[in-house]
C-alpha cells in the first residue's frame, strides 16, 4: 500500500516538474524572441 501511495506522488510530482519545465521553456523563448527582433 505504502509503494503504491509513493508511486503515485512520484507520478504528480512528474507531472509537475513537467509542466514548470514548459512554461519555463516557453517564458525562456518569448523572451528570446521579444530579445532578438
Amino acid at each position: 500500500m505504502k509503494m503504491c501511495i509513493c508511486f503515485g506522488l512520484a507520478y504528480i510530482l512528474q507531472i509537475d516538474m513537467y509542466r514548470l519545465i514548459i512554461m519555463n521553456q516557453q517564458i525562456y523563448t518569448h523572451e528570446f524572441i521579444e530579445i532578438r527582433f
